[in-house]
C-alpha cells in the first residue's frame, strides 16, 4: 500500500477513536445533555460491526491463509455488539463490548502473524484498540462514579 495510504488509514482510524474520549471527556464533565455513556455503547456496536464487516473482507480475499473462518467469528462479534446495546445500562454491556473488541484484535494479531495483515495495520489496529477498550472502561467507570457521586 502506497505511504499516503498507510498516512490516510492511520488519520481515519485515529479519527474514529475521537467519540470515543468524546464520551469519556463528556461523561468526566457531566454536562446533562447527553447520556454519554449510551453513546460510547452505541457507537462502540456500530464499530464492531465495520471491523466485523472488515474481517468479512478479508475471509473473502485470504481464506486459504486464514485458520479461522472469520465469516462465523466476525458476525458473533457484531452480534455481541448489538446485545451488548440490550443490556445497556449493566456493566455486562462494556464487558461484552471489550471482550469482543480484544478478540477482533486476537484475531488480527494471527493475521498478521501469517502475514495476511501488514504490520504496520496491525500496531493501528493494536493502537487504536487500547484506545478505545480504555475509554470504555473509562466510560463504565466515570459514569458510576457521577451516578453514586
Amino acid at each position: 500500500m502506497a505511504q499516503s495510504h498507510q498516512q490516510l488509514a492511520r488519520l481515519l482510524t485515529y479519527s474514529g477513536a475521537l467519540p470515543f474520549i468524546a464520551c469519556v471527556l463528556a461523561t468526566i464533565v457531566d454536562l446533562n445533555l447527553i447520556d454519554a455513556s449510551w453513546v460510547g455503547v452505541a457507537y462502540g456496536a456500530v464499530i464492531l460491526s465495520f471491523i466485523s464487516g472488515m474481517h468479512w473482507g478479508i475471509y473473502l480475499f485470504h481464506a486459504a491463509s486464514c485458520s479461522r473462518n472469520l465469516f462465523i467469528t466476525s458476525n458473533i462479534a457484531a452480534l455481541f455488539g448489538w446485545v451488548s446495546l440490550l443490556v445497556y445500562p449493566h456493566g455486562a454491556s462494556f464487558l461484552i463490548q471489550v471482550s469482543c473488541f480484544a478478540g477482533l484484535l486476537w484475531l488480527d494479531r494471527g493475521l498478521a502473524q501469517r502475514g495476511v495483515l501488514p504490520p504496520w495495520f496491525f500496531r493501528l489496529r493494536l493502537h487504536a484498540t487500547f484506545i478505545v477498550v480504555s475509554s470504555l472502561i473509562g466510560l463504565y467507570v466515570f459514569s458510576k462514579l457521577i451516578v453514586n457521586y
